[in-house]
């Protein structure tokens, strides 16, 4: 509740600092328009919380390029060469996720700027209003999402699936589907 307050006085601060204020002269937002600011919202979440996965994978991509063969010197050369396939196969797996993690966020840092482009310069003529409380309405959206992922977590431990039960989970509440939908941006006019 509090983040909601603080983003709401923030962008009501940052919008009046611009010369921008609500008024019954400027125009209703258009459908896109609230959904953009709605997408902005979920963005600028997922990008703080995509950033931090970022770095972790990175560091241990390094750490384990970093790592030397010392452990494996006293094994005879048949569990070495086992051990060392073993690391080989590890180090690929990191690398892929860290690589997934970072084109995901080169993904979502290319729709989020997508978004500010097509909105801020609107601001000037629109009601924020409408924009405000569709900004509100993404930070409720994601604290709701938050309370079914754990609800999910809880349902979907010892499933065979487990990441697959995850995703049927958080697809069957709703919320899934429309922040995908903000990823991405082909519902913008330009």
């Amino acid at each position: 509740m509090a983040a909601k307050a603080v983003l709401r006085v923030a962008l009501s601060v940052l919008l009046s600092l611009l010369g921008f204020e609500a008024s019954a002269e400027r125009r209703l937002p258009i459908d896109v328009e609230p959904k953009a600011a709605y997408c902005s919202g979920i963005l600028k979440y997922q990008l703080n919380e995509n950033w931090p996965i970022v770095i972790e994978w990175r560091q241990k991509a390094r750490q384990l390029d970093a790592e030397s063969h010392s452990s494996s010197a006293a094994l005879s050369p048949s569990l070495r060469a086992v051990e060392d396939a073993e690391r080989t196969r590890y180090r690929q797996i990191i690398r892929d996720v860290s690589t997934t993690t970072e084109e995901h966020q080169k993904k979502l840092d290319s729709a989020f700027n997508r978004i500010q482009r097509y909105l801020l310069p609107k601001l000037e003529y629109l009601d924020i209003t409408p924009l405000t409380a569709a900004t509100d309405q993404a930070q409720a959206d994601l604290k709701q999402n938050q309370y079914i992922g754990e609800a999910c977590g809880k349902s979907c431990d010892g499933a065979k699936d487990r990441v697959q039960c995850m995703s049927d989970c958080l697809n069957r509440g709703g919320l899934t589907p429309k922040f995908r939908s903000c990823f991405a941006t082909d519902w913008l006019p330009f």
